[in-house]
């Protein structure tokens, strides 16, 4: 499982950097309304020119926190890969605390770890997916695509 930068530190950039030539990137982000009870996902896939191959964004009922929904942002992000067949994607989280929770070992028996343990499972099981951290700054598109999925649904009530 690969999960921080080349050099094992985590991002410190708050630009957007495309990926290696032979890579695709792709962000995720998640977006709620605590008020409202509704968080969405986003997810955004690039190519190293920046180009979008990619994207989506949805309502995840199945979280009932901003972390949870964090958590399935990355979920959403690596079912989001094999579905169209895109082979060596790094994925981007701007949440440090779902990254650093996703990578590190041991069981989590709180009431995100049913998805905690799924993620950990496809990326031990994948050798071409791989997740790091990415400051707010460069998860951009993601976090507008989530935020944007929250609004077109409350304007559809």
């Amino acid at each position: 499982m690969r999960y921080s930068q080349l050099d094992g530190s985590l991002a410190q950039d708050h630009v957007w950097h495309p990926p290696l030539p032979n890579q695709l990137r792709l962000d995720v982000d998640a977006g709620c309304c605590e008020i409202m009870n509704k968080f969405s996902v986003g997810v955004v896939l690039r190519n190293s020119v920046g180009g979008v191959v990619g994207a989506k964004a949805c309502l995840v009922r199945l979280s009932s926190s901003v972390k949870g929904a964090e958590f399935m942002s990355i979920r959403e992000g690596i079912d989001f890969c094999p579905r169209y067949s895109f082979r060596n994607v790094c994925i981007f989280s701007n949440s440090i605390q779902a990254v650093q929770t996703v990578t590190k070992p041991g069981e989590d028996r709180g009431p995100d770890g049913w998805i905690i343990m799924k993620i950990r499972s496809c990326l031990e099981s994948s050798d071409f997916i791989s997740l790091r951290h990415a400051k707010r700054a460069s998860n951009k598109a993601a976090h507008h695509l989530a935020t944007e999925a929250i609004k077109n649904d409350a304007i559809g009530e």
